[in-house]
Parts: structure tokens; C-alpha cells; sequence
């Protein structure tokens, strides 16, 4: 697909090629971070003068029916449904949570204080947990939070594995402890995998809000494929994306968390309460101003 295919999708972009920092500003409504990591890998490959053959398309036909809005009616009836998928979708209700002043804390996990985090949620090596799954914990466990949420991309159970857009919707957990958080989310990662789930999910909307939102960019950017004057060594989010996460989360008293790519680990960026820093080893916080 040629570059241009996927530049007509960007709004800005802004290149600072002596610090080798890229910036780029694309509206959510159109990619999610799978499709800009697919656009990064080909804009990186025009800069080095060669080309790429993953295989994209536009077509969101194939995607399920989804409501019209935040807070529509479901599309899809629930009749008949396993019971097991009513505990991963909860009905849709405004979270009534402590507004607080925002703030931006991060921290590094390295590859292999990430294997001991997960060992530590899974001491007897009965659930493996992933990376995410662990992380989510540790900030679960800062927060104090049972129900949380994790956006899912869901394009290899509906057959659009190529979709270049938007295809995520919100996995729902509620665990007895934050230290549950890591295996309720392993458990329902096989739901994800069923077309007839997905569909089901879909078709419901909006849910009930977590006491947390959580995302994970960190496999929708392969670093060492995604190579310009040199291999991407991490990504960052802007202020202004944090803040308009913040505008819309804050106010509600739900932090907003986005675990990012390192060459080696991960970085984990908490949009919430500046003293959420405090309660994890290694974070700094820095409130972000008013607008």
C-alpha cells in the first residue's frame, strides 16, 4: 500500500529530524493505535527507500453493528446469551467518582522487573499473565481499584486482521481484591477470541465505568521494525492528548492509564491524581495545567 494511502489520514505531522523526534497529531476517530503503528512501519520504510507489504484495508463494513453513540441502546439482543458474558458487560451508568486536579505520572518497567511483577501476581505459575496483565495490577493495587477496564482490538476475531481504523471496544472486570485484577483479566481473554462474543459485546455499547481505564499500545508498535535514521526506541504521549484524556475522565474521578513500548519493557503513563506517583516505585508526577 503506498504511503500516500495512509498520509491522507493525518492531520499534522511534524518531523524534528536533529533530535530524531517524530510528532504526530491524527484524530482517534480514524486510526487506533494498531492502524498508526501499521502507518509508522510504512512511513518509516519510505524514509529508508524501501517498501512494505503488510496488507491493509479500509473497509469497515466487515466490522459488527455497534450503537450510534456513547450511552445508545444496545443493537443486539441478550437473550439466550451464555451467562458467563453478562459478568464482562455491565449497563451502562455515568460513573459518580471524586473529581480530582490531573496530573501525569510515569514510570519504566524493564523486561525483567516486568517477569518479576507477574510472578508476583501469580505466585504458583497457574494463570501465565502477561506483561499488560501485571501492570494493570500494580496500578490497580495504587489506586485501590476492583473494577477496571481495558481497551481490547478485536479485528482477528471478526476476520479483519488488515483494518486499518478503529476496531476496540472495553473488556469489564470486577475482582474481590486489586491484587485480582491481573488473572480476572487473563480470564476473559478467550471470549475475545469468539466472533459470536464480539458481535454480542458490540451490540451492547457503552458499559458500566471502571474505577480505572486501562490501554496498552505496547503490541501495536513492532520498535525494531519501525526504523528511521535508527530503530524507534519508545513512544510518549503529548500533553495534549493527556489533557484532553483528562478533560473528559477527570471530572468523573476515573484515572486513565497507557502502557507504552520501550526497547526494553515498558513505559506506563497515569493520567489521574498527581499522589497516585507516590504509591508506585520508580513514578513521577507532574500536574498538568489548566487550559
Amino acid at each position: 500500500m503506498p504511503l500516500a494511502a495512509y498520509a491522507r489520514l493525518l492531520k499534522t505531522v511534524k518531523t524534528v529530524w536533529s533530535g530524531q523526534l517524530i510528532a504526530i497529531s491524527v484524530s482517534h476517530g480514524i486510526v487506533d493505535a494498531r492502524s498508526l503503528g501499521v502507518f509508522l512501519r510504512a512511513w518509516s520504510a519510505a524514509y529508508r527507500g524501501d517498501t512494505t507489504d503488510e496488507p491493509v484495508s479500509f473497509d469497515a463494513s466487515v466490522l459488527p453493528a455497534a450503537p450510534a453513540g456513547f450511552g445508545a441502546a444496545p443493537v443486539v439482543a441478550s437473550d439466550g446469551i451464555p451467562d458467563a458474558w453478562r459478568a464482562h458487560h455491565r449497563p451502562f451508568k455515568m460513573p459518580h467518582g471524586t473529581a480530582f486536579a490531573p496530573a501525569v505520572t510515569t514510570y519504566h518497567r524493564s523486561r525483567t522487573a516486568l517477569a518479576a511483577l507477574a510472578a508476583r501476581f501469580d505466585p504458583e505459575g497457574g494463570s501465565p499473565l502477561s506483561a499488560n496483565d501485571a501492570l494493570c495490577g500494580e496500578v490497580a493495587e495504587a489506586v485501590g481499584a476492583t473494577s477496571v477496564a481495558l481497551m481490547v482490538d478485536y479485528r482477528q476475531a471478526v476476520g479483519a486482521g488488515d483494518l486499518f481504523g478503529v476496531a476496540i471496544s472495553t473488556q469489564d472486570v470486577v475482582a474481590e481484591a486489586p491484587s485480582g485484577v491481573p488473572a480476572a483479566l487473563r480470564r476473559a481473554v478467550p471470549l475475545w477470541r469468539a466472533r459470536d462474543f464480539v458481535d454480542w459485546k458490540i451490540g451492547q455499547g457503552s458499559g458500566g465505568c471502571a474505577e480505572v481505564f486501562f490501554n496498552s499500545w505496547v503490541r501495536a508498535f513492532a520498535l525494531p521494525e519501525t526504523r528511521f535514521a535508527a530503530p524507534v526506541q519508545t513512544i510518549m504521549l503529548g500533553r495534549s492528548m493527556c489533557a484532553a484524556r483528562m478533560r473528559a475522565f477527570a471530572p468523573m474521578g476515573v484515572p486513565y492509564v497507557l502502557m507504552l513500548p520501550h526497547n526494553d519493557g515498558v513505559t506506563v503513563v497515569v493520567m489521574g491524581p498527581e499522589d497516585v506517583g507516590g504509591r508506585i516505585e520508580g513514578a513521577s508526577s507532574v500536574a498538568l495545567p489548566s487550559e
